[in-house]
């Protein structure tokens, strides 16, 4: 279940601000080249409306689509990470696992951990802390050289 703070504006840097327009650039290449055949996407009352057709709302943009327009499906996803993976010889990765990495390296960057909730959109800092910081050993070893650096 979704709370108030799923929904955030989040900071993010000037790569993956390229990596961006470059995919809305190809999007729009893409809507080009299959014209009326590019499905579009458009919130209703019911939910997400996936369709070829116009329809007189506003609709609405998503970054991971294929070259037609559609939406991934989560079995589409999970079947491409697993090529990947098994090509590059990780046993185990999930699409989720990013968003965990994501946390790891920032609170082994960062000493505030409400940073790191923040950006994970956690309404509680518990929830930070159990699932998401893991190396702590790590932590305290930049502890001691952040300290020594004081000294």
């Amino acid at each position: 279940m979704k709370t108030p703070t799923s929904y955030r504006t989040i900071l993010f840097g000037d790569s993956l601000h390229t990596a961006l327009r470059a995919e809305n650039r190809l999007q729009s290449e893409n809507r080009l080249k299959y014209g009326e055949y590019y499905y579009k996407h458009y919130l209703t009352d019911s939910g997400i409306v996936i369709t070829q057709e116009f329809l007189s709302i506003d609709e609405i943009d998503f970054v991971c689509r294929q070259e037609n327009g559609k939406l991934y499906t989560s079995e589409s996803m999970k079947n491409a990470i697993k090529a990947g993976h098994d090509k590059i010889g990780i046993k185990e990765f999930h699409f989720h696992s990013l968003r965990h990495t994501h946390a790891t390296i920032l609170a082994s960057h960062i000493s505030n951990p409400a940073i790191v909730q923040k950006r994970l959109g956690h309404s509680d800092i518990e929830t930070t802390m159990k699932y998401y910081i893991f190396d702590v050993e790590l932590g305290d070893q930049n502890a001691v050289n952040i300290y020594e650096e004081f000294a």
